[in-house]
């Protein structure tokens, strides 16, 4: 849509307004003539955050396989690329961990989180810039180890 507003703003010699608001928080919004700058600006907004509530279940669930797929698509953690992405992958975790549905779901695939996720929090800000790649659910632990050792020795 915004390559046509592109092409109408050369095609007229103007520039419309673009305008967003975001959901649930009208006073947050993107006015611009722009359409790059609108661009970056909203692709800014696209996460994979997400929210859970304490919820019942009624009807049919997802079977086991299909939730901890999903689970593991919003964790992201193999995709992280400098121990930050990493942090904040173990907090989407913790969201799951702290959900009683989820919980079990969530050791099943990540034994060991809470013990990852105490480490993670030993790490300071400059710290979260490391790069690391190859992470996965069964080696995050000894990266995070070999990260801290490494640092201990360069002290």
């Amino acid at each position: 849509m915004l390559n046509e507003v592109d092409r109408f703003n050369k095609e007229n010699n103007t520039n419309i307004l673009l305008y967003a608001s975001y959901l649930n928080l009208s006073q947050r919004v993107i006015k611009t003539r722009d359409t790059n700058e609108f661009r970056e600006k909203i692709s800014s907004l696209v996460t994979k955050e997400f929210v859970i509530d304490e919820e019942s279940i009624i009807g049919n669930t997802l079977d086991n396989n299909s939730i901890i797929e999903s689970m593991k698509y919003h964790i992201d953690l193999e995709d992280s690329l400098c121990l930050l992405d990493v942090k904040v992958s173990l907090k989407r975790c913790n969201k799951y961990y702290n959900d009683s549905y989820y919980k079990d779901y969530l050791l099943s695939i990540f034994s060991d989180f809470i013990e990852v996720y105490n480490l993670i929090n030993r790490f300071n800000y400059d710290n979260l810039l490391d790069e690391v790649s190859g992470v996965n659910y069964n080696n995050i632990k000894d990266i995070l180890l070999s990260k801290l050792n490494d640092y201990s020795k360069k002290i």
